[in-house]
């Protein structure tokens, strides 16, 4: 929550603005590593969910191959 800048008490004394936060529950929980899944990463981070497929497709590199002199 943002607190504006404002005059308080009866002299009129400036309080400047300021951020605060305040929690919903009683109590705060912290996932552990490994505790939330990469499908729901990706829906955060705003990328598209892996499909099983392309999970399993092994990944492809570039290979370069050196070049000989004889034909």
């Amino acid at each position: 929550m943002y607190v504006f800048p404002h005059l308080a008490g009866e002299e009129k004394m400036p309080v400047p603005g300021y951020a605060t936060s305040f929690s919903m529950y009683s109590k705060t929980e912290f996932a552990l590593p490994g505790e939330v899944s990469q499908q729901r990463l990706d829906q955060k981070d705003g990328t598209q969910p892996r499909s099983p497929v392309e999970t399993a497709k092994p990944q492809q590199r570039e290979v370069s191959v050196p070049l000989t002199g004889s034909r």
